[in-house]
């Protein structure tokens, strides 16, 4: 999300932010707030109406809700178009593990929004194939032991999306599926 974006929609849920709130919620200096605001009120997107010398409210003109509206379609699409183009690699990935024989895995990583990606993708080539995978958070101690210290296991490759994995695997491989 753009700078701009972050400040019109910070401006949209509290008008009477100081410059050096918002400066500090940004994470920009005070100048560039001054300039973004200035910028926006010359362009028509911001009113600035000033109730004392050190109070004011940051308003949106109409203008400046359709300018908003526009940064945030922007923003989706390319939000939509970063995650197509992740789901993408990490399929094509696993398709070629698959291709390689690999067919039960460990997916190693936080459950977060890269998990639901990689299980469309397990989904989405388990059509095809026969294939299986389990969440490496989701097993309890006893079979982290199991696979981590003892190294008995059904598993065939552990896949993740940091460079290293963060579990030692001896037994097993590990593939960055973003890479």
């Amino acid at each position: 999300m753009t700078k701009e974006l972050k400040l019109l929609n910070l401006l949209t849920e509290q008008s009477d932010y100081s410059q050096r709130q918002l400066s500090k919620l940004l994470e920009v200096s005070l100048g560039t707030v001054n300039n973004m605001i200035q910028t926006f009120e010359d362009e028509g997107i911001l009113k600035v109406v000033k109730h004392t010398a050190r109070k004011v409210d940051y308003v949106l003109t109409n203008k400046g809700k359709e300018y908003k509206n526009t940064l945030h379609v922007e923003h989706i699409s390319e939000c939509f178009d970063t995650i197509a183009s992740v789901r993408s690699t990490f399929k094509q990935n696993l398709a070629e593990l698959v291709d390689q024989g690999k067919t039960n895995f460990i997916v190693q990583g936080e459950t977060d929004e890269l998990v639901r990606l990689v299980k469309m993708c397990f989904f989405e080539i388990s059509r095809k194939n026969k294939v299986d995978y389990t969440l490496y958070n989701e097993l309890d101690t006893e079979e982290r032991d199991q696979v981590i210290v003892d190294g008995r296991n059904d598993y065939s490759m552990v896949v993740g999306w940091t460079m290293e994995p963060e579990i030692n695997l001896e037994t097993l491989n590990y593939k960055n599926l973003l890479s």
